[in-house]
């Protein structure tokens, strides 16, 4: 008469596997918990306990072969999306003509921009009198795709100088072109390391039992 005895799957914040427990030889299935939701990356490093890592969301199946308690442990890693760098010229001379840049052959403007994403702005430094302007390092988080950059020329007297607007659609990290009708450059887009999780849960795996050898002698009627 055969027995069937059945293992629950386990699970904790970072990981589930199945089944938790069982004889050997044993086959688990693990997969990562956390995942990308919007603008988000992970990394993922697995240590199986048997001799096995992965650095996939989905390892392949693992195998303990000998009866023991395994301790696997997972490491992740959020990485979130930023606007990590900026460089533009001005094309145009909307920004000449003012008190301020009177003469456009004798004079640069003083560029900055804003930036907003998901309804919040931010305010780049002014790079002065300068025809070309580079922002490195600006670690902007992009919390939502879409995002605005709105360039001016600073004119503390007679008012900033609009120098056009940029909407872009963040899809994926590099280095992307930009233009306005009066500036054009290049941004770029990145990851940064943003938390880490660690769990540790264990696979238990005991001895396959000896299967059982029953006889019987006499009259069994």
């Amino acid at each position: 008469l055969p027995i069937l005895i059945t293992s629950p799957p386990g699970a904790n914040s970072s990981f589930a596997y199945n089944p938790s427990f069982g004889c050997a030889s044993l086959d688990v299935d693990f997969e990562a918990s956390l995942v990308p939701i919007g603008l988000e990356e992970y990394t993922y490093d697995w240590n199986f306990d048997n001799g096995n890592t992965s650095t996939l969301q989905l390892p392949p199946t693992q195998t303990y072969a000998v009866a023991d308690t395994y301790y696997v442990s997972l490491n992740t890693k959020k990485y979130v999306y930023r606007l990590s760098s900026i460089d533009i010229n001005a094309t145009s001379t909307n920004w000449c003509g003012d008190v301020e840049e009177l003469i456009c052959s004798f004079s640069n403007p003083d560029m900055y921009f804003e930036f907003t994403n998901n309804g919040a702005t931010q305010t780049s430094g002014t790079v002065d009198d300068q025809m070309s302007a580079s922002y490195a390092n600006i670690n902007y988080i992009l919390t939502d795709p879409l995002f605005s950059l709105q360039f001016y020329d600073e004119d503390l007297i007679s008012g900033n100088d609009n120098l056009g607007n940029f909407l872009y659609t963040v899809t994926s990290p590099g280095t992307f072109s930009l233009s306005t009708s009066e500036i054009a450059g290049t941004f770029t887009i990145d990851t940064v390391f943003s938390q880490q999780f660690t769990d540790i849960d264990t696979v238990i795996v005991y001895p396959t039992p000896a299967i059982p050898s029953i006889s019987a002698s006499g009259n069994l009627n």
